[in-house]
């Protein structure tokens, strides 16, 4: 039930706006009690001094107020939301998401017992790489280079190709850490036989080149024509080429 917060009426769940004055409702399960900041939507309504805040983040206090109270009610209202952060996840597009709801989503994955651990693995390469773009491009927060590096490195160890060939570029091009063209090499090489059509296109460089490597015609011919015929590359890594 969703009760009005302009006239009280109690409307049903799946109403968008009041059915007595046409307010638009707001669903109390996702959102902040204390700032009235909605974890889904990123957006803050009226907080209780009356003043609207444009936020951009969640309010680190009223997280905190959540986990540290011992009263039932706000214990349940707190794994409430996070509830429905999972519920509504659209893992295949994090891009409504903040990087704080990121982050919430990351830390509670292994909460929930009905994952498998081959889907929990899944989906903290999906956030960890979201959050690795968001600071590699300053999309939402300051860049740093140096936490991109760092998150992209979890899920590569983890074994996902795309991360793998991102490593590859900042080991090659110096981005969050030193330049190790060697190193380099290796990332690209485990991803392209993980049939990643960009990071097969970087290692055939490599070959032709010497980045990190011995020069080698063949390997580079071999790599290349990989390359080339896969029909599309990773879409969703498209936001590389832009560097």
């Amino acid at each position: 039930m969703k009760i009005c917060s302009n006239c009280g009426y109690e409307n049903i769940d799946n109403g968008k706006f009041c059915s007595e004055c046409g307010t638009k409702l707001q669903d109390p399960s996702i959102s902040c009690l204390e700032c009235g900041y909605n974890l889904l939507s990123g957006e803050s309504s009226s907080c209780q001094n009356g003043e609207s805040e444009d936020q951009n983040f969640l309010d680190e206090d009223c997280v905190d107020d959540f986990l540290d109270d011992e009263e039932d009610d706000d214990v349940d209202q707190f794994e409430r939301i996070l509830t429905s952060l999972f519920l509504t996840a659209n893992y295949n597009d994090l891009s409504e998401y903040n990087l704080t709801q990121l982050d919430l989503l990351e830390i509670y994955i292994d909460s929930y017992a009905d994952f498998t651990p081959e889907y929990k693995r899944s989906l903290r390469i999906s956030v960890r790489n979201e959050m690795g773009k968001r600071y590699f491009m300053g999309d939402g927060v300051e860049v740093d280079k140096g936490k991109a590096f760092e998150l992209f490195m979890k899920s590569a160890s983890s074994g996902d190709p795309c991360a793998q060939f991102i490593l590859g570029k900042c080991y090659e091009e110096d981005y969050g850490t030193e330049v190790k063209k060697q190193t380099a090499f290796k990332w690209y090489k485990k991803a392209a036989e993980q049939g990643l059509a960009e990071a097969q296109e970087s290692l055939g460089w490599c070959y032709t080149y010497g980045i990190g490597t011995k020069i080698d015609e063949d390997a580079a011919r071999k790599w290349h024509e990989q390359a080339a015929s896969k029909k599309d590359s990773n879409e969703g890594y498209a936001w590389w080429k832009l560097i």
